[in-house]
């Protein structure tokens, strides 16, 4: 698992639903320096696209919007790549 890139900061993906939500947690992950947001989704699939395009090393994933059949959450946690962690 890659924790941190050579720099040595771990790489964040954000999902929520809440674009306002998203607006406040990501200067608060920012302001951490051993942290970097390196993208945002306001829904699962949008999620799922982000972590296979960014491969960042967590993904933090609040409410997203469900899909047909399926819980959106589940989804997109189950399509993490292996070493990323669902948060």
């Amino acid at each position: 698992m890659q924790e941190a890139d050579a720099g040595g900061t771990i790489r964040v993906l954000l999902a929520d639903d809440e674009q306002p939500f998203l607006d406040a947690l990501s200067p608060l992950i920012e302001r951490q320096p051993q942290l970097a947001v390196v993208g945002t989704a306001l829904d699962g699939l949008a999620a799922i696209e982000l972590a296979d395009e960014l491969g960042p090393d967590a993904v933090v994933i609040g409410r997203v919007r469900r899909r047909p059949g399926r819980p959106a959450r589940s989804r997109a946690s189950s399509a993490l790549a292996p070493g990323q962690a669902p948060l």
